[in-house]
């Protein structure tokens, strides 16, 4: 284990700074328990479901059927992220589940960041951010050398998020029936 880095299913404290009272954000990775495994699985549904209410739009019907296809973990939560060599990270902010984010290898040094999810209530404090960076770590922790991601175009605030954190546009690494942008950088 490298200096900064967190054994395995250990807890995170992260301290914010704000004028006002401040957010105690856990960061840990989940296992392949029972509760663990039935908090990852709602959480990656959490993230379709918004993702799909999302590309409809404000006057639109969500149609998570469009998106199924593309998310093999709707199903199988374990055999994508845990069982794969891969990991799933649950933030908790003042001990309750606030956001999360996955990690699976692509094979030749590369993973996927895969479902980065702040739930509304906990958003513009950071916690996008600080998943982001968990994530980088874990990969780095699994032996992977690059990150790839891909976003729907109309999440700005992450796209931002991510070139400030060194991601730049690479080719597709999926085809989508709808639009997205493909990001990747070297850890």
């Amino acid at each position: 284990m490298g200096r900064g880095r967190t054994p395995r299913g250990a807890r995170r404290r992260l301290a914010r700074s704000s004028h006002l009272t401040a957010p105690d954000i856990t960061l840990r990775r989940l296992t392949t328990g029972a509760d663990d495994l039935a908090l990852g699985q709602a959480m990656v549904r959490e993230y379709v479901v918004a993702t799909a209410e999302e590309q409809a739009g404000p006057d639109g019907d969500a149609d998570i059927e469009r998106i199924l296809p593309y998310i093999p973990d709707w199903d199988d939560f374990a055999g994508r992220f845990l069982h794969s060599g891969g990991a799933f990270v649950v933030a908790d902010v003042d001990d309750e589940v606030a956001g999360c984010v996955g990690v699976t290898p692509r094979g030749g040094g590369a993973c996927e960041m895969n479902r980065l999810w702040v739930r509304p209530a906990f958003r513009r404090c950071g916690l996008g951010r600080a998943l982001a960076v968990a994530s980088m770590d874990e990969a780095r922790a699994l032996g992977c050398t690059r990150m790839l991601l891909d976003v729907l175009p109309q999440r700005a605030g992450a796209i931002a998020l991510y070139h400030d954190l060194g991601f730049v546009e690479v080719p597709p690494i999926h085809e989508y029936a709808f639009p997205m942008v493909f990001l990747g950088r070297d850890l």
